[in-house]
């Protein structure tokens, strides 16, 4: 499938995931400017970021890591044509029932 992301600005979160991970290198292959999200996986992060994508490490469970996020992202570009909401919050247990 051919895409043309060419000037087109997406915010991808949870971008060190493998999930991210490949949506950030399809978008960045087919022209688009990538911001993303990390935040633990430094290493991951480095990579994308020499493939030309832009990282920002947040923890998206505070809001205050939003709000920061969103005034460094405003920084770079005033809008953005698409966004990708990959981040989750998991957490492991066990149903009691």
């Amino acid at each position: 499938m051919n895409l043309d992301l060419t000037g087109k600005r997406i915010l991808i979160t949870s971008g060190t995931s493998v999930l991210g991970c490949a949506f950030i290198r399809r978008a960045v292959q087919e022209g688009a400017a990538v911001f993303f999200t990390h935040h633990t996986n430094d290493k991951v992060a480095r990579e994308l970021k020499e493939l030309g994508a832009r990282g920002f490490q947040a923890n998206l469970s505070k809001t205050s890591e939003i709000d920061r996020l969103e005034t460094e992202v405003k920084s770079f570009t005033s809008t953005l044509g698409g966004l990708i909401h990959n981040a989750a919050l998991v957490r492991i247990g066990q149903f009691k029932t």
